[in-house]
């Protein structure tokens, strides 16, 4: 941060300071998302709709052009829930960067919200292959991964998961 604000005082591109300050607020949310891990998460009423549209504006400039996100919900709408946003913000970006590599980082991904009887429903699909039909029985079980090394699944039928 400090060095942040020296680029401020010597005149550097405003632009660069603005991402440089973005991805210092990035830092941050992660490390605040490592230190409540084991910790009963602390709820909050907010908008869900601002934090998944920020959300999605993350991953936008952090992704390839090959990639469209879509959103089918209106994005100036205010749906307040109770909510530990930064931890909601992590699985969208961790479901969401799954299907982009489920994708070839290529293609589309389509994010819905949908309030019904006082719940929130969302549904985040992808144009990914999906899963082989053989792996339907064990996608779901421990230890299941599409990758090499690592943790992490794909599209399974045009739905992603995680």
């Amino acid at each position: 941060m400090a060095w942040i604000e020296l680029l401020k005082l010597k005149d550097v591109d405003e632009n660069l300071v603005k991402e440089l300050e973005q991805d210092t607020k990035r830092l941050e949310r992660i490390t605040e998302r490592f230190s409540k891990i084991g910790s009963k998460p602390e709820l909050l009423r907010v908008n869900i709709v601002e934090v998944l549209n920020s959300s999605v504006d993350y991953l936008k400039r952090r992704s390839s052009d090959k990639v469209i996100f879509e959103t089918s919900y209106d994005e100036k709408a205010y749906v307040e829930t109770p909510l530990n946003a930064a931890l909601f913000s992590w699985v969208i970006e961790n479901i969401c960067k799954n299907a982009i590599d489920a994708m070839g980082n290529n293609g589309t991904i389509t994010l819905k919200l949908k309030e019904k009887e006082n719940q929130v429903y969302i549904d985040i699909s992808d144009t990914g292959i999906g899963v082989a039909k053989s792996h339907f029985k064990t996608i779901f079980q421990p230890g299941y991964s599409t990758k090499k090394r690592g943790l992490g699944t794909g599209s399974f039928a045009g739905k992603t998961y995680c």
